[in-house]
């Protein structure tokens, strides 16, 4: 090693230390800082300005949403990250980062959407060919698309992304799921943020792991474990009906766990697909029961930020 890689490097690792659980960016370097969208309304317009990391991450300090935790998972489902128009939107991509810089934490994310945007990419925004192609061939095509949105949204912040892609068949052996654990351990440290998802394009019979049932299996394989869990949805929070069929249905602002574990059974009973609220409410529980504050949420008006500043947002599931 040269004494000039020696010191560039000292000085890196002098600045990890001293803002702790942030990116070691070294001295100098300059963060493309977006401004702070409060909804989705309409197409976001995000102006940037140049300043330097040391004086963003004092901001960030100082931010409106202080809170005291060191590890976060955020669920983002398909729905949640596409438009009104119904296609993968990469203002809405640019928000979480922000949020999730803005969190002072490191951030765990399972992604869904690699269908979707392979499905862009191969019929762009007119109908699917017919008959269409597999689910797998679509995750195959559209994996490294979701990514680029991840990763063109961090880069606003000079931050790299990372993929992981876990099957059921890694989370059944011990050995790997010691090796995810600490596979999500070196991005946080190193400032690098974990995308992960359960695209299995190669398994003879299980192709899409459902990603709330990989959120949940992450935040309980991981170590340190998440202090507190998200799952994203377009919906917002639970209802007592269906939100989209019903427009003035009451959302629960809290739920403890046996009314949760009564509403998911039922719904997910009842559902034809895979994933929904009812699939969403059971993995929450098993968060709840591993002690992590867990809430179910839409993206919009800072609700991550808020969410781990212990504010009221979409609906909190609570142990009792």
């Amino acid at each position: 090693m040269t004494k000039k890689t020696a010191s560039s490097l000292r000085e890196r690792f002098s600045f990890w230390r001293e803002y702790g659980r942030t990116a070691a960016f070294p001295p100098g370097s300059k963060v493309l800082l977006g401004c702070r969208p409060r909804s989705f309304t309409g197409s976001l317009s995000i102006e940037r300005e140049s300043m330097s990391i040391q004086t963003y991450l004092e901001a960030v300090k100082n931010r409106p949403y202080p809170n005291d935790l060191s590890h976060v998972l955020v669920k983002c489902g398909t729905d949640v990250l596409v438009s009104a128009q119904g296609q993968l939107d990469q203002d809405v991509f640019n928000d979480i980062a922000r949020q999730c810089i803005e969190l002072w934490a490191s951030v765990t994310i399972v992604s869904s959407g690699a269908v979707k945007a392979g499905k862009e990419s191969v019929h762009g925004e007119g109908p699917a060919y017919f008959p269409p192609y597999p689910d797998k061939e679509y995750t195959a095509i559209g994996a490294r698309h979701l990514l680029q949105k991840w990763g063109d949204a961090f880069a606003l912040y000079q931050r790299e992304v990372a993929q992981l892609w876990v099957t059921p068949i890694n989370l059944n052996n011990q050995g790997e799921r010691a090796q995810i654990s600490v596979a999500i351990r070196f991005c946080h440290r190193s400032g690098t943020v974990p995308i992960v998802n359960g695209n299995d394009v190669v398994s003879e019979i299980l192709c899409n792991m459902d990603n709330d049932i990989l959120a949940a299996s992450i935040a309980e394989l991981t170590q340190p474990k998440p202090d507190a869990v998200i799952f994203l949805t377009k919906v917002g929070g639970v209802y007592e009906d269906d939100p989209v069929q019903s427009p003035h249905a009451h959302r629960y602002r809290e739920m403890n766990v046996d009314v949760a574990r009564v509403l998911g059974t039922a719904i997910a009973t009842r559902s034809r697909f895979r994933g929904g609220m009812g699939q969403k409410l059971l993995q929450a529980i098993r968060c709840v029961e591993m002690g992590m504050r867990v809430g179910i949420a839409g993206p919009e008006n800072d609700n991550i930020l808020r969410f781990a500043a212990s504010e009221s947002v979409g609906t909190i599931i609570r142990s009792s």
